[in-house]
């Protein structure tokens, strides 16, 4: 979709290893598929670039839309807080923010396509750009959150089911490699953080095997680089929402902790005229 002029010169890949288990259905992908847009591109019926005088057109118009995104947003953390609360499954959150997104239609059709993404207030009073990510302020509290959910073993996990590293999720990530290693553009892959609590016997074998294959992947692409974050903060439950996924707080400790990582090949700014 962006054409070359417009295309990173590095990319953070922040994810786990439960991504790239191809022994489950990935149903992003099937929704992603399926989708009137994903459909027109493939077609070539989408422009790869959009003109300057479009995209600044398409900005101002926008500019007076904040209000609209501001009340949206609301809604949707205080429904994603109320889910996180009150699911025992992270599948059906999933399947209710589908829902849950459509409701954009209820605010009339006059939101801007060309808007990146609205600002929320933190606790502390420290602005944000969310730029599609919600920020979640529930924060896990084991002893509370093993009164309403139950334990469930790595053994018996669906994310882990079937579990193996070669399939479709490898393809598509060596894909991408060769096409970033190409067009010189530099990948790090972030192991995102997890909980002790999560970690139990069985899913501490699959990041290890997860670790190995990301290992032997950065040696193979020399545009890639494997940082381990996922021990990082293994019972600072303050930065999680349950077990293995991150709220704001994580959000911006993992930030914080990128910003300062000197193996990251950060882009050099050219301040030369």
């Amino acid at each position: 979709v962006l054409p070359p002029q417009h295309l990173p010169r590095l990319i953070l890949f922040a994810d786990g290893v439960r991504a790239f288990n191809s022994g489950r259905q990935d149903r992003t992908y099937e929704i992603i598929a399926s989708s009137e847009g994903y459909l027109a591109a493939i077609e070539g019926e989408l422009q790869g670039a959009v003109s300057e005088a479009e995209d600044f057109k398409e900005e101002k118009e926008g500019e007076n839309l904040f209000g609209n995104y501001e009340e949206i947003e609301g809604f949707l953390i205080a429904k994603m807080e109320e889910y996180l609360v009150s699911y025992r499954e992270r599948d059906r959150l999933k399947n209710s923010l589908v829902s849950l997104i459509k409701i954009n239609e209820d605010f009339g059709n006059g939101l801007c396509n060309g808007c990146n993404g609205w600002t929320d207030e933190v606790g502390d009073g420290q602005g944000e750009v969310n730029n599609g990510f919600l920020p979640i302020s529930v924060k896990f509290e084991p002893a509370i959150y093993y009164q309403n959910h139950s334990k469930v073993s790595g053994e018996y996990d669906a994310d882990y089911k079937n579990f193996k590293l070669s399939g479709q999720q490898a393809i598509a990530f060596e894909n991408l490699l060769h096409f970033t290693q190409a067009r010189r553009v530099k990948v790090v892959f972030v192991n995102m953080p997890l909980t002790k609590k999560y970690l139990d016997a069985p899913r501490m074998r699959y990041e290890l095997k997860f670790r190995e294959y990301m290992q032997q992947m950065d040696l193979e692409y020399p545009g890639l680089s494997f940082l381990d974050l996922s021990l990082s903060w293994p019972q600072a439950y303050e930065n999680f929402s349950d077990p293995s996924h991150l709220n704001r707080y994580g959000a911006v400790a993992v930030a914080e902790a990128l910003a300062e990582e000197q193996s990251i090949p950060w882009p050099q700014l050219d301040f030369r005229f």
